[in-house]
């Protein structure tokens, strides 16, 4: 037989048996030098001298070098191999080599069932799908706050001398700040939308985030600013933000979106009741876009009484009030004086229900006077007001009944999206795929916008239940 025909032969053998040769077998194609070596009782070694036995090596021939692979590939289903067995040591048979196996294990794969661990990335992949596809209510978006990091990336692109990074404006997964810390970042972001052109800009990209996350109905929040190196003005910001959400009715967004023209407290009651009279001019001129008035900022600055006024002035012109109340402990007494108003929502409202000397009031005022609740539980869990996501107030409110509606805060801040909040809630109080429908649809009760609106919303949400559900 020819040289040409012995060196197939060889090379379809090692590529055949997994790349590892046994000596014997091996021996037949390519002389060894020295003493052979001693017999083995290996897998392997039992298929080289199968092959001995079934084939004459000078008569080899395609068909049988196939026929004999099927047979070992049958055959390997039922064997474990071993240790690496003695391999070929000549020269040519070096590019044909496979790694010894390691520890008892194949280099190859070998079939079984899908693990646990793949049947439970599944699961959770289901779970993510139910949630974003799950049509949904936010009502407390900071406009700021919500930008996210591909957003943060082209404003960084447009001032890179303000060498910013985008680790100084989002809370990664796992990680913590202060909610000083967390005010702090905003100061930051102040730095980068300082322009008309910002504002526009990441309105409506925040607005179509949203859209993509399934929300179908979406109030923002913002405080007016003024910018003297850009000649930004208040009244330029909230129309810039007005614009930006026209923009994406225009570009045929399924998404209803409105604005809360936001009163930072450190800004002090003058600046809160300048910001009032803006807001009671757009409230009139918008046609239902700017739909209320929202009391934000630094919790610790001021005091609740300094706000009364101006926020009593805003519910006398017909502004809706989504206050936030209780972010922070011992706060029980402007709290208190608050809730007198009334307000029309409550944002985050994390100590009202606390175990502290004048909390015990505080309960039966939002009960009396049915306030639905913002519930923020990453927002609350990051800026460390709530040490775990077992003990957050959603489950107390939850539980008696009381009107509630899930929220993000800051996604951007706070790397999270409203999808990721419902999955949240669910997996920590046990909720079916059931309840979170309820607590989606129930929230279309508490917007701020007509009965026509929420009428049109719970039609929405009928209509896309059946195939949620199949």
């Amino acid at each position: 037989m020819s040289l040409f025909w012995l060196s197939l032969t060889h090379v379809s053998l090692v590529l055949l048996c997994g790349g590892a040769v046994p000596l014997r077998l091996c021996s037949a194609v390519c002389p060894q030098p020295g003493p052979a070596a001693p017999p083995v009782s290996r897998p392997l070694e039992r298929r080289g001298a199968a092959v001995g036995r079934a084939f004459h090596l000078n008569k080899l021939d395609l068909g049988a070098v196939i026929e004999f692979r099927l047979a070992c590939a049958f055959r390997e289903l039922r064997e474990v191999p071993v240790a690496a067995e003695p391999r070929c040591a000549e020269p040519r048979c070096a590019p044909f080599r496979r790694p010894a196996l390691q520890g008892g294990a194949p280099p190859w794969p070998r079939p079984g069932p899908p693990s646990a661990r793949t049947g439970a990335v599944m699961a959770a992949e289901r779970e993510r799908r139910f949630y974003r596809e799950l049509p949904k209510v936010e009502l407390h978006a900071h406009l700021n706050g919500c930008i996210s990091s591909s957003t943060m990336r082209k404003l960084m692109a447009q001032k890179p001398d303000l060498q910013i990074q985008n680790g100084m404006t989002v809370i990664d997964k796992g990680k913590k700040r202060t909610l000083d810390e967390c005010f702090q970042m905003f100061q930051i972001i102040y730095q980068i939308t300082t322009r008309t052109e910002d504002i526009l800009l990441i309105t409506k990209d925040v607005i179509k985030e949203f859209a993509d996350d399934g929300v179908k109905y979406l109030e923002l929040r913002s405080t007016p600013r003024e910018e003297k190196s850009t000649g930004m003005t208040k009244r330029m910001y909230v129309e810039t933000v007005l614009e930006g959400i026209k923009q994406c009715k225009e570009e045929g967004l399924d998404i209803d979106v409105r604005l809360l023209i936001a009163i930072n407290r450190r800004g002090g009651p003058a600046v809160a009741k300048q910001t009032v009279k803006l807001a009671e001019e757009f409230l009139l001129s918008t046609d239902g876009v700017v739909v209320g008035l929202d009391l934000s900022g630094d919790p610790t600055a001021g005091h609740g009484q300094d706000f009364l006024e101006p926020l009593s002035e805003a519910k006398k012109a017909g502004l809706k009030l989504a206050l936030h109340l209780s972010e922070i402990p011992n706060q029980e007494a402007e709290t208190k004086i608050l809730l007198g108003l009334p307000p029309d929502r409550i944002g985050h409202g994390t100590f009202l229900n606390s175990a502290t000397a004048g909390s015990e009031e505080l309960v039966p005022l939002v009960r009396q006077n049915h306030i639905p609740i913002e519930l923020c539980m990453t927002s609350n869990i990051k800026t460390q007001t709530v040490p775990s996501c077992d003990k957050h107030h959603f489950g107390y409110w939850y539980s008696i009944g009381h009107p509630a509606v899930l929220c993000t805060d800051d996604k951007g801040v706070f790397a999270t999206d409203l999808s990721q909040e419902y999955e949240l809630v669910a997996k920590t109080f046990n909720l079916t795929r059931s309840q979170m429908w309820d607590l989606s649809y129930e929230s279309i009760n508490y917007i701020f916008a007509s009965n026509a609106v929420k009428s049109k919303l719970r039609e929405q949400w009928c209509k896309m239940k059946p195939a949620l559900f199949d």
